[in-house]
């Protein structure tokens, strides 16, 4: 059915033993000097671009920084604001400080014990 088959096992063919593996002569040689060019060129590229982005990285990292250190600024200081706008307005409200300033603008005063008032 098939065409040109063998049916006899397969035998792994191996080399005598007196034969054995010679070491390339070729295998300890240089590099050329344009490979080497090449190499150094690409190195010293990368190296550089490295430098270039950790510097860029470097930057917009001190960047955000400064802008943490002005908004926690800003914080601190209308904390200290409002810490202060807060004594002013209870201060303000006191029922003595209502009193005397509707004296003065309104010419509205608490009634006395003889005098007669209407709601």
């Amino acid at each position: 059915m098939f065409a040109r088959t063998q049916p006899q096992q397969y035998r792994f063919q191996s080399a005598a033993t007196d034969m054995r593996q010679r070491v390339d002569v070729a295998a300890d040689r240089e590099m050329s000097a344009a490979l080497k060019r090449s190499v150094i060129i690409a190195l010293c590229t990368a190296l550089i671009l490295v430098f270039v982005v950790s510097q860029l990285f470097y930057w917009k990292i001190m960047e955000s920084h400064k802008t943490i250190v002005d908004l926690q600024t800003t914080i601190s200081l209308s904390s200290q604001a409002t810490t202060v706008l807060a004594a002013s307005r209870d201060r303000l409200l006191t029922p003595e400080r209502i009193r005397a300033v509707a004296a003065v603008r309104l010419d509205l005063h608490v009634p006395g014990d003889n005098q007669v008032h209407r709601f």
